[in-house]
């Protein structure tokens, strides 16, 4: 059958105008694919250890959420402070509350909440997925901060950095407040540097929010703020009628500053009102976590924390290339000292600055950091392609063969980045798969050990999780359970005379006590008068086959 010819020029007309959309939007399409590829690695595992509780902290998110039901909004905690979290995984049960009475799932309140008890899987799955929006909404975010501040390449590659950093990954999966904190932070960098670029103030009203917002997740990202004191600094070498051309004024950037302080406190108290309501609890927990120490967390002197984070977090987290690469990359911005590139590295520098000078070190701190350690690479390589570029131009333009070899040495050079991180984020995320060793557990205790009261330290039996990081007495059915963060704290003796049948422990724990046994010697004489026993059961890490820490059960005589 013949085509018309005007049926034809039509479909042609058509393909030009998609080709061209596709052009104008390669960018966004570009992104948008890799932030697919960032989401997939961050759905996939989402769902580990459900209905069991494996990560201690999310519990303290979701319960504080779900209290709130009962009409007192007061988190009553603000150790992070992290209760815009709370208020959002609030209003997540409150959709899904809705969204069940629809369909008769639930009768009324009582029955959501005995939901909750019985089975808190869609719970934290709920959860969940805020953390993995944010991560994937910050691939997003800083591919258009490095758009912003380079060049379409430098926020492509920066965002498909991002989307494969394990750290990050892993990070997604659970309730805390890193994650989204640390979306806050680059929404804010981002419409500074956009305000400085244009000058619309709506966009230093956003930057102030986006800090209100990151300061209100987690304090320390309060850091933040120091974009708002350059952009002060900056604008007062300039001219104020440019920035208020009806109210000249001779102090209009203390002004300027003033306005952008009030707009984050406003933030802080709209999303976090309690802190101010309840300050003396606020001011406790603040304290507490101030001058709390942890187990396995403590700091090293400066240098040692420094290189601790480089070598033991960073290059493990992206590989020595993309580690390297960032270095150029911040090199290159401190050589050319443009305001723009220092208000972009501001932030990262002085925060990491502050993670090495605290008491403790954790990974999971510098997760903020690394969107800038994946830009500033992203940058070096962007500079590298255009030495590459501006090299072989002659020779490009009389053999446009040479063209394909340079693009299979830029595809060659983008995958020795990509590599290390992408099998990582793999393998990280096929480890959260696996059956835990705590589930094992649970089932074999329940099959073999019918009844008995058991000590025993976290991350081992879990029969409830409503008592999952509990430390104290409870009993579950026929078990009567003393749970301590360690029972290292007693003797053996002392759990005779409650009449223990059973101790259980885990090697979370006494890794993290042989780690620093000059510190903690009776502990660690404990655990090994244990290890010179003959354990009833032990359940073990096996690698590609079982996750989870190597959990051991004996007997007392």
């Amino acid at each position: 059958m013949m085509v018309a010819p005007g049926e034809m020029r039509k479909e042609y007309e058509v393909y030009l105008m998609v080709s061209s959309w596709i052009k104008k939007e390669k960018f966004r399409l570009a992104l948008c694919f890799i932030a697919g590829v960032g989401l997939f690695f961050r759905v996939w595992g989402m769902w580990f250890g459900l209905p069991l509780l494996l990560h201690p902290d999310e519990s303290v998110f979701v319960e504080k959420a779900m209290r709130f039901t009962t009409g007192n909004l007061n988190p009553q905690w603000f150790g992070h402070p992290g209760n815009n979290l709370m208020y959002i995984l609030f209003f997540e049960f409150i959709g899904y509350y809705l969204f069940g009475s629809l369909f008769n799932w639930f009768d009324g309140v009582e029955v959501f909440k005995d939901h909750f008890f019985a089975d808190p899987t869609v719970f934290y799955i709920l959860g969940r997925s805020v953390g993995v929006l944010s991560g994937t909404l910050s691939v997003i975010a800083i591919g258009y901060l490095g758009k912003r501040l380079v060049n379409e390449r430098v926020g492509i590659i920066s965002a498909l950095f991002l989307s494969l950093s394990p750290l990050s990954i892993e990070n997604s999966k659970y309730i805390r407040t890193d994650i989204i904190g640390t979306l806050f932070v680059i929404i804010a960098i981002h419409y500074g540097l956009k305000y400085w670029d244009s000058r619309c103030r709506k966009y230093f009203v956003i930057t102030s929010v986006g800090i209100g917002m990151a300061a209100a997740s987690k304090y320390p990202l309060a850091i933040a703020g120091v974009t708002v004191l350059l952009l002060m600094d900056f604008l007062r070498m300039e001219s104020s009628e440019r920035f208020f051309p009806k109210y000249t004024q001779k102090n209009y950037h203390i002004k300027f500053f003033l306005i952008s302080c009030l707009i984050i406190v406003i933030t802080f108290f709209a999303v976090t009102p309690f802190f101010f309501i309840d300050f003396k609890t606020a001011y406790k927990d603040i304290v507490v976590e101030l001058g709390g120490t942890h187990l396995g967390a403590k700091s090293l002197p400066l240098p040692r924390t420094f290189w601790w984070y480089i070598h033991d977090v960073l290059q493990k987290d992206f590989g020595l290339p993309i580690l390297i690469g960032a270095g150029l990359g911040i090199f290159l911005s401190i050589r050319n000292c443009e305001k723009r590139n220092i208000l972009v590295l501001a932030f990262p520098m002085f925060y990491f600055i502050f993670i090495c000078s605290a008491r403790l070190k954790w990974d999971r701190w510098v997760i903020p950091v690394i969107p800038f350690v994946g830009l500033y690479s992203a940058i070096a390589l962007d500079r590298f392609i255009y030495i590459l570029n501006l090299r072989f131009q002659d020779i490009l333009e009389k053999r446009k063969y040479f063209v394909s070899i340079r693009h299979a040495i830029l595809a060659i050079i983008l995958l020795s980045f990509v590599f290390y991180p992408l099998k990582e984020s793999i393998a990280i995320d096929k480890e959260l798969s696996l059956p835990d060793t705590r589930q094992i557990c649970l089932d074999w205790i329940k099959q073999n050990i019918p009844e008995g009261k058991f000590a025993q330290d976290w991350y081992t039996f879990q029969p409830s999780h409503r008592y999952a990081y509990y430390i104290g007495e409870f009993q579950v059915e026929n078990y009567e359970i003393l749970q301590e963060f360690s029972i290292a704290n007693k003797t053996l003796k002392d759990y005779r005379e409650k009449r223990c049948t059973h101790v259980i422990i885990s090697r979370y724990l006494y890794d993290r006590y042989f780690r620093e046994a000059v510190s903690y010697p009776k502990e660690v004489q404990f655990y090994r008068s244990l290890f010179a026993r003959v354990p009833l059961k032990t359940f073990e890490f096996i690698d590609n086959k079982v996750t989870g820490p190597n959990i051991s059960i004996y007997t007392i005589d």
